[in-house]
């Protein structure tokens, strides 16, 4: 909400300041890049009017013109369970492993949720459970992002990067690897587990649930029941609605444009209106002045403009392509102040 209210700030006053309002950009990385993508994503949405309102925001839009986000956390209710399914089994830079039990107990939860999505890859693959969903990934975007990258380079350069990144193998034109390869050339994991929502509130994504008296709060169950060993703990009262409005992917249908065939059925016309709409119609005859219906078998035909110019351009610039019995009264004078040195007859 905050950056929201900013933004309508800087477009209430953009005739106050430097710069164009119009091409505000936010960017931002992992925490930020995901207030930076909702930013982008929510522009003028009605799921934050309510908030902006009781914070006395400006009434203005908020919306960006671009987001730049590296590594953004878009779905933070199941970012912790996803880390530890993905990083699970990689140390910290100290060395030492992620804490237990929890990051085992949110790496069989994730494989709960993932199984609920009924999710399906593309080009036939079928349903992704959390056993294929690796070896998925890796085929599906991974293995052709790298042959792409690689085709591309030099001959000398594509030597050089195979071998500083040892787990690919380089055969036939196509680079291919495994997950655990891919694992490995990460190295490291940069969290402990939980890794968003900490048991200590201590995480930068904690602080975005803030509110007038707390300053972090968990965001999710498992890290509220965990921290406080209550196992029936509910969020508060506030929080479903505001965890929603923190997710880019999830905005109001009103919000949303409407589905290709809608949009058709909505300008669809019966086929008698549609023949009637499309018939050729008569051109109508406009009534020219008198003067220039005289005038006009003394002048011939007028001439066309070159491409890019108007007419006056060329008569202007170019008038020796005139012949003499398609200039009028008018066009011998103008010309004759335009261009001295062409006598015209």
């Amino acid at each position: 909400m905050d950056l929201k209210a900013a933004v309508r700030y800087l477009h209430f006053n953009k005739h106050r300041i430097p710069g164009n309002t119009d091409w505000i950009v936010s960017g931002g990385g992992s925490a930020g890049a995901a207030l930076s993508s909702l930013l982008g994503a929510s522009g003028d949405s009605p799921l934050y009017h309510r908030y902006l309102k009781e914070i006395g925001a400006a009434e203005e839009s908020d919306a960006v013109f671009a987001t730049a986000a590296y590594s953004p956390i878009t779905d933070l209710e199941h970012a912790d369970m996803a880390y530890e399914w993905m990083f699970g089994t990689l140390p910290l830079a100290s060395g030492a492993t992620a804490a237990e039990p929890y990051s085992t107990q949110l790496k069989d939860a994730y494989a709960g949720y993932l199984r609920s999505l009924h999710l399906r890859g593309i080009k036939g693959h079928g349903t992704l459970t959390a056993d294929n969903y690796a070896d998925y990934m890796v085929k599906a975007y991974l293995q052709p992002s790298a042959t792409a990258y690689l085709t591309a380079l030099p001959d000398a350069d594509r030597t050089t990067y195979l071998a500083a990144n040892t787990f690919i193998t380089w055969s036939g034109g196509k680079a291919t690897f495994t997950w655990d390869g891919f694992l490995t050339h990460i190295g490291r994991r940069m969290k402990n587990a939980p890794s968003f929502d900490a048991l200590d509130a201590s995480a930068f994504e904690n602080q975005e649930f803030g509110d007038a008296t707390t300053n972090a709060r968990h965001f999710t169950l498992y890290s509220l029941r965990t921290e406080t060993g209550n196992t029936t703990a509910r969020l508060d009262a506030d929080l479903p609605e505001k965890i929603k409005a923190d997710e880019p992917d999830v905005l109001p249908r009103a919000a949303q444009p409407p589905p290709l065939p809608a949009l058709v059925a909505a300008h669809r016309l019966p086929r008698h209106q549609h023949r009637a709409q499309h018939r050729p119609q008569p051109r109508r005859q406009t009534r020219q002045p008198r003067r220039r219906r005289q005038l006009l078998p003394l002048l011939g035909r007028r001439p066309r403009p070159e491409p890019g110019r108007r007419r006056h351009d060329r008569l202007d610039q170019q008038p020796h392509r005139l012949p003499p019995r398609m200039t009028s009264r008018r066009q011998k004078r103008h010309l004759s102040a335009a261009s001295p040195t062409i006598s015209l007859t």
